[in-house]
């Protein structure tokens, strides 16, 4: 009886370990960072990173305006921004091409994230709990269906490039969901959840949990969980999730099992690290992780940028961003990332400010010529215009 109950739970443990590789796929060699590992070097300019910069003047009519930029996705040919209450398309010259509003009888709330297919020709919008499709292949937003979603209301929306397939990440609400990234079709079908194997209790007191990180790069979309040290990616022609590579926090992180334990406050006062952001391009993996020290209430922040090339880890002055010595703008670090280029944005309030400071009229740069453009276009700003930031990283 014995080898018999023994042989049932080895079939099960087998079964269970080839179903879960299968929808993780294949690891082959994982590339791990050391997340609090020293730097080779620290690095102050631009130039070390990118090759060019560009300052687009978003140009929208006088009847219509935005505050803030939340999220850029880029194509060869337009521009689509993410200003919280209207979507925004412009041609790469800046030049306002249509928008759609929440005025509109589609209405939706805030725009939580947004994503548009590879084709151009489906625009999908996250929005409380409902995900609205518009078609846009005739220079224009047309509304074509909406999908309401069980909660948790996710917070990110992606498709998967070269497909319809769509992944959708959720905040940790309870600690002990079941999942937090889900795999839908356009029908809204769910077509593979992955397991959420870092539960907790949540304590009394609110945990703050950013949620999944999601980015694309060279046609892969890319997500890592808040918890979870691997980045992963997903393939869109079998629909598995295979790990890209680990940022080790050497156990420096806040530890899921404590949370909801007695020994929670303990383990608060313990230092521990969290990743803000993260973006990759061909040749670099860019983010930006806190490390706290909870016992003094004080948290050090760390901008990193990875060369897969060299395999060098390079730090940014944590005083500065990245000086740009190409063209004496402002300070750079990026806050998105789409079609393999860097964003950030400014007010056209600053902008003009920054040129009155003795370091742009002082700083020698590597193009003249394109200070003297920078400086031409700042001049006929206003000053609550929106200026596009876009590098191109070398």
């Amino acid at each position: 009886m014995k080898i018999l109950v023994f042989f049932i739970v080895t079939l099960l443990a087998c079964s269970c370990s080839q179903e879960n590789h299968k929808s993780m796929g294949r690891s082959g060699d994982i590339k791990i960072i050391d997340l609090l590992s020293h730097s080779d070097s620290v690095i102050y300019d631009l130039s070390y990173l990118a090759s060019d910069i560009r300052y687009v003047h978003l140009q929208t009519p006088s009847d219509i305006s935005f505050g803030c930029i939340y999220k850029v996705v880029s194509f060869q040919d337009k521009i689509y921004v993410n200003g919280g209450d209207d979507l925004f398309c412009f041609d790469n010259s800046g030049h306002f091409l249509y928008c759609l509003s929440k005025h509109a009888k589609e209405s939706y709330n805030f725009i939580y994230d947004f994503d548009i297919s590879s084709d151009q020709k489906t625009v999908i919008i996250l929005s409380n709990i409902r995900i609205f499709f518009f078609d846009n292949s005739d220079n224009k937003f047309t509304f074509l269906k909406s999908i309401k979603l069980n909660k948790p209301s996710p917070c990110k929306i992606s498709f998967i490039p070269g497909s319809d397939k769509i992944l959708l990440s959720m905040y940790p609400l309870k600690g002990t969901d079941r999942y937090l990234n889900v795999l839908i079709n356009s029908n809204g079908d769910t077509l593979f959840l992955k397991r959420n194997y870092f539960k907790y209790i949540l304590p009394f007191l609110p945990v703050s949990d950013m949620g999944t990180l999601q980015y694309k790069t060279d046609s892969c979309l890319c997500f890592k969980e808040q918890h979870n040290d691997t980045i992963f990616y997903i393939n869109n022609k079998s629909d598995t999730i295979t790990p890209k590579f680990i940022l080790d926090p050497q156990g420096r992180t806040l530890l899921n099992w404590a949370k909801g334990t007695g020994e929670y406050f303990y383990h608060r006062m313990n230092p521990y690290s969290t990743i803000e952001n993260i973006f990759e391009v061909s040749r670099y993996v860019i983010y930006t992780y806190s490390y706290h020290y909870p016992d003094e209430n004080y948290a050090l922040d760390h901008k990193i940028i990875y060369n897969k090339t060299t395999h060098k880890k390079l730090e940014i002055n944590i005083k500065h961003d990245l000086k740009d010595d190409l063209c004496g703008g402002p300070d750079f670090y990026p806050v998105n990332v789409s079609g393999g280029k860097l964003y950030s944005w400014i007010y056209g309030f600053d902008l003009k400010k920054y040129l009155e400071s003795e370091s742009f009229k002082e700083d020698k740069v590597k193009n003249p010529t394109q200070k003297e453009s920078f400086k031409k276009l700042t001049d006929s700003l206003k000053i609550r215009d929106i200026v596009l930031i876009v590098v191109t990283p070398n």
